[in-house]
């Protein structure tokens, strides 16, 4: 029967047989272990930073979804006539909502300074033309886009009494109810992507 002889190799840190780790090495070793705990806490709040940083910047992208809808009129000179104007296709489904930074959700500028009232009307392409029956703009005289007086501007924050969701394919029309001395006229809506 042969015989070998064996040779263990023991690789690692050396240290007295059998004694294991030292002292000086388990201090070392629990240091490294209470540093990488710090440094995953800091990771979490870092995480939690760019989590709040990532909604932010996600409420300014939806901000950028926002739209102005413009209607201009222009009397040639002679004030604007009374009567349905324009319209414009919505282009996708949108929620009439007031601007976040100009504080308003609709405005109107005339020139020369005098007044105009308008009135807005939403139907489908197979309902076309928008009729009277359709407004969106609450009560005329009160909650529908205004300048009045001897004003060249208006606006307003105020949504109630308007409809305000719109969808794709719909016409939005604007129809002029009454004016004194307006030549020129800008009505703008804001919409928001929904």
């Amino acid at each position: 029967m042969a015989t070998s002889n064996v040779e263990v190799v023991y690789v690692g840190v050396p240290g007295p047989p059998g004694a294991g780790i030292t002292s000086g090495e388990l201090s070392s070793i629990q240091g490294d272990i209470s540093s990488l705990q710090s440094d995953m806490s800091t990771a979490q709040s870092d995480i939690s930073t760019a989590q709040g940083d990532i909604s932010a910047l996600q409420g300014e992208v939806d901000d950028l979804a926002g739209v102005w809808l413009n209607w201009s009129f222009d009397g040639g000179g002679s004030a604007i006539s009374v009567g349905a104007k324009q319209w414009v296709t919505i282009p996708y489904d949108c929620t009439i909502t007031v601007h976040p930074v100009d504080n308003r959700f609709w405005q109107a500028t005339i020139d020369p300074a005098g007044a105009i009232s308008f009135d807005l009307w939403v139907d489908s392409y197979a309902n076309f033309p928008p009729t009277s029956g359709d407004r969106i703009c609450g009560t005329l005289g009160s909650q529908n886009p205004r300048v009045t007086a001897t004003n060249a501007r208006n606006s307003s924050s105020n949504t109630s009494g308007w409809t305000l969701a719109l969808v794709g394919g719909q016409y939005l029309w604007v129809s002029v109810v009454s004016v004194t001395n307006a030549t020129f006229a800008n009505l703008a809506v804001y919409v928001v992507r929904s």
